[in-house]
C-alpha cells in the first residue's frame, strides 16, 4: 500500500506542476470508440447530486429507480467513465460525479458492452463554479435486517453504515486541480436462525483516493489527467452450534479479502486546422485481490469420538490493463448540412494471473493434508481495433451514422472457427415536430442496429462488495457439474446483431415520454440436470444462442409553482429471453413462464429551503431471468411463482442552512429499504435509518 501511495502521490505532484488536463465536447456522447451527437441519441440522464444521500454498495443499487428497475444491476451494465471503459465506477465518491447517462442505442454495443448489457455514461465532476472550494460531507445510519425467513429465535445483529467525503479544487486562468478522499465502511448484519452467530458481520472499509488536473494549451487544445487509488478489505465471520439428542455440530468460518484498484488516464485533444480535431489517450488499470478464508468443523454422533475437520481456502488475483487511444475527428459544414468523418483507433493489453490454493485435513488422518486443489493461470491478451464512422445531420432535423469496427489482430482467434473481422453498425434519428413545423410537442424517433462478436467485449475488473452468504441448509441430489458441452454447430466468435428504436416525446414543455424496444442476440451456458448413476443427476452446461427482446417506458412530469418544485418519475421494464437455435426445446416453456414489469418511481420536492426525495422499486411478476434452475426432469418440477414487489427505496428530507463564511450547507434525515410488502425479494434485506450533511467553503 505504502507503494501504491507513494507512486499515486508522486504522479499527482508531477502532473499537477505541468499542469494538466482537457477540454471536453459538449454536444457529443463519447463511447470509447466512437462519438454520438447527443441531440440525436435516445438517452436518460441522472444528476449525480440526487444520488447523494442515498446509501448504496453499487451505484446500480440507486439507479435502478431511474433505469430499468431490477433489470439495472451490476452484472448487465459496463460504465464508461469519461470515454474510458477499463475501471470501477465504485472506486468514485459520488460526489466526484457530475451526471450518468444511460445510452439506448445499438452503438454501445460497438464500444464494449456486451449484447444483454446497458452502457452507462459517467461523467466526473471537475472545475467546479469559482476560485476554488472545498467539499465536505458525511452520512451514517443504522442498518439492521428484515427476518424474510421467518426464523424462529433469529439472531437480528444492527451494524453501522458510514459514508464520508472531502474534496478540494482550484480554477485558475488555463488550468483546474482538484483532488479528494472518500471512506466508505458498510455492512450487512444478517439476520440468522438461533443456533448462528455473526461473530464479525460481513463488511468493508474502502477509501477513495481520486485527483485530477486540467489545462487549457495552446487554442483548442488541451490536456487532462486523472488518477484514482483504492484499497478496500472485506472480513466476515461467524460460527454455528446445532445440537440434537444424538448429534452435536459446532462449526467456525472466517474470512477476510484484501482488494486494490489503481487507475491513471491522460487524454491530449489538440485542433490541427480548421475542422480537424485529434484526440490521443491512454489509460492504465491495476488490481489486486487477496482471499483467505478459514473452516473447521468438529461433529460428534452418539458418542462417538469427534470428526474435526479443517479446510483453508486461500487466493490470489492480479490483472493489469493498459489501453491506448486515438480519435481523428473532422467537422464540415456546408450550408445547414452538418459533415463529420472520424477514425478511431483502439490498443489493448490485458495481462492476467489467478492462483486459488485449497486444502483439508482432519484431526485423525496422520499425514495431514488428505485434499489439496490447486488452480493457477496466467494469460496475456492484445485487441487492435480500427473504427471508421461517418456521421450526416440536417439542422436539428435529420441525423444518420454508420461504419464498422475492424479487428486488425487474428492472434487470439481459434483457426477452427470463422471470425468476422468487419462488423457494421448504424443509427438514425428524426425530429419529427421540427420538420413539421409543430409547436405544441416535440417528438423525436431513433433506430440503431450493430454487429459484435465475443471480441468487442470490453472487460475490466471491479472491487467485489457484498456476496451475501447462504445459511440454509443445502440438499439435493446433484454430484457434480461436467465440463461445458460446445456443439459443433457453435461458434464462440459468432457474430451478433443488436437493434434498438423508440421514440422521445415532449408535452406542453413539462411532461415527457421515453419509450424504447431492444433485441440483442448472444451465446449463454444453458444449464440442464441430466440422469446420472441411480437416482443422482448431473449439471451440465450446453452452449447455445439466445435472444432478449427488451421493452422500456420512462415517463417524467416537472411541475414548477412559487417556491414549489417537483420533479417526478415513473418507468416500467419487462424483458423476455429465448433460445433460438433449438426453438422447440422444453426450456423455451420455462422462460416463457410469468412475467416481470419492473421500474421505480422518483420525486424529489424543494420549497424555498427546504427539500425531499421519495423513490419507490417494483417488480410485477418474476419470470426467469435465465435457465439456472430449471430441473425439468424432477416430477415435482413447478416453475418459480409470480412474485409482486414493492420496496421504499429511498426516503429522505432536509434543509438547507446559513452559516457564516460558508458557500453552503445542508443537513438532512435520511433512509433507504424501510418499508417493503411482506413477500418481496428484490432488495437485499437491509434497511437504513440515517442521517447526513454538506458543506461547501
Amino acid at each position: 500500500m505504502r507503494l501504491r501511495l507513494s507512486l499515486t502521490t508522486l504522479a499527482i505532484s508531477l502532473f499537477i506542476s505541468y499542469t494538466a488536463n482537457a477540454q471536453t465536447d459538449s454536444t457529443h456522447y463519447d463511447l470509447g470508440r466512437i462519438s454520438v451527437n447527443k441531440n440525436f441519441t435516445q438517452n436518460i440522464t441522472v444528476k449525480a447530486s440526487d444520488l447523494e444521500r442515498y446509501q448504496f454498495n453499487y451505484i446500480t443499487d440507486a439507479l435502478k429507480v431511474f433505469f430499468y428497475g431490477t433489470f439495472t444491476n451490476p452484472s448487465s451494465v459496463v460504465y464508461v467513465i469519461d470515454g474510458n471503459i477499463v475501471n470501477d465506477v465504485n472506486a468514485y465518491s459520488i460526489q466526484d460525479v457530475e451526471e450518468i447517462t444511460l445510452v439506448q442505442s445499438a452503438l454501445g454495443q460497438v464500444s464494449g458492452a456486451g449484447p444483454a448489457q446497458q452502457m452507462i455514461l459517467i461523467k466526473t465532476r471537475r472545475g467546479d463554479p469559482g476560485k476554488q472550494g472545498i467539499v465536505a460531507s458525511n452520512q451514517t445510519s443504522l442498518v439492521n435486517g428484515r427476518n424474510n425467513l421467518n426464523y424462529s429465535n433469529a439472531n437480528s445483529p444492527t451494524g453501522i453504515y458510514n459514508q464520508a467525503y472531502l474534496g478540494a479544487y482550484k480554477n485558475y486562468t488555463n488550468a483546474d486541480i482538484g483532488a479528494s478522499a472518500g471512506f466508505l465502511h458498510n455492512v450487512s448484519p444478517q439476520v440468522l436462525p438461533g443456533t448462528f452467530t455473526a461473530v464479525d458481520p460481513f463488511h468493508y472499509n474502502q477509501l477513495r483516493l481520486n485527483a485530477y488536473a486540467d489545462t487549457r494549451l495552446w487554442k483548442g487544445s488541451s490536456l487532462s489527467f486523472g488518477v484514482n487509488y483504492t484499497p478496500q478489505a472485506n472480513n466476515d465471520a461467524y460460527l454455528v452450534n446445532e445440537n440434537t439428542p444424538t448429534t452435536q455440530l459446532n462449526f467456525t468460518n472466517g474470512a477476510h479479502e484484501s482488494q486494490r484498484l489503481f487507475n491513471t488516464n491522460i487524454a491530449l485533444r489538440s485542433h490541427i486546422a480548421g475542422g480537424l480535431t485529434n484526440t490521443l489517450s491512454a489509460v492504465y488499470n491495476h488490481y489486486t485481490d487477496n482471499i483467505r478464508d478459514t473452516t473447521t468443523q468438529t461433529f460428534t454422533n452418539q458418542g462417538s469420538n469427534p470428526n474435526i475437520t479443517h479446510t483453508r481456502e486461500t487466493g490470489y488475483q492480479a490483472e493489469s490493463a493498459f489501453l491506448i487511444r486515438d480519435n481523428l475527428a473532422y467537422h464540415q459544414q456546408i450550408g445547414d448540412w452538418s459533415i463529420d468523418p472520424s477514425l478511431n483507433f483502439m490498443y489493448r493489453h490485458i495481462k492476467d494471473t489467478l492462483n486459488l490454493i485449497e486444502s483439508a485435513y482432519q484431526d485423525s488422518v496422520s499425514n495431514g493434508n488428505n485434499f489439496l486443489y490447486q488452480s493457477y493461470q496466467n494469460a496475456n491478451y492484445n485487441l487492435s481495433l480500427l473504427t471508421p464512422s461517418l456521421d450526416i445531420y440536417y439542422k436539428d432535423i435529420f441525423d444518420i451514422q454508420g461504419g464498422f469496427i475492424g479487428i486488425l489482430n487474428k492472434d487470439n482467434f481459434s483457426a477452427n472457427l470463422p471470425v468476422q473481422h468487419v462488423l457494421p453498425f448504424v443509427s438514425a434519428s428524426l425530429n419529427i415536430s421540427e420538420m413539421a413545423h409543430l409547436q405544441t410537442f416535440k417528438i423525436r424517433v431513433f433506430a440503431s442496429f450493430s454487429r459484435q462478436n465475443e471480441f468487442l467485449d470490453d472487460p475490466f475488473v471491479s472491487l467485489s462488495a457484498f456476496t451475501l452468504q447462504g445459511f440454509e441448509n443445502a440438499t439435493g441430489t446433484y454430484s457434480g457439474t461436467t465440463n461445458p458441452i460446445l456443439p459443433s454447430s457453435f461458434n464462440e466468435f459468432q457474430p451478433y446483431n443488436n437493434y434498438q428504436a423508440g421514440f422521445a416525446l415532449t408535452l406542453w414543455k413539462h411532461f415527457s415520454v421515453n419509450y424504447n424496444f431492444r433485441e440483442n442476440y448472444y451465446g449463454i451456458l444453458a444449464e440442464y440436470a441430466i440422469p446420472a448413476g441411480g437416482n443422482g443427476t448431473e449439471l451440465v452446461d450446453v452452449y447455445q444462442n439466445a435472444k432478449a427482446v427488451t421493452h422500456s417506458v420512462a415517463l417524467n412530469y416537472n411541475f414548477h409553482s412559487g417556491n414549489f418544485d417537483w420533479a417526478t418519475g415513473l418507468t416500467a421494464t419487462t424483458s423476455k429471453l429465448q433460445l433460438v437455435d433449438q426453438p422447440g426445446n422444453q426450456a423455451n416453456s420455462y422462460l416463457a413462464n410469468g412475467h416481470r414489469w419492473t421500474g421505480g418511481f422518483t420525486n424529489r420536492f424543494t420549497y424555498s429551503n427546504f427539500f425531499a426525495g421519495l423513490d419507490v422499486l417494483y417488480q410485477a411478476g418474476q419470470r426467469p431471468y435465465d435457465l439456472e434452475n430449471w430441473q425439468p426432469i424432477y416430477p415435482s418440477y413447478v416453475p418459480p411463482s409470480n412474485t409482486n414487489s414493492f420496496s421504499l427505496q429511498n426516503l429522505y428530507v432536509g434543509t438547507r442552512v446559513k452559516i457564516n463564511h460558508l458557500k453552503y450547507a445542508e443537513i438532512y434525515l435520511n433512509t433507504r429499504n424501510i418499508l417493503q410488502n411482506k413477500a418481496s425479494d428484490i432488495t437485499d434485506e437491509r434497511r437504513f435509518y440515517g442521517f447526513g450533511f454538506k458543506l461547501n467553503l
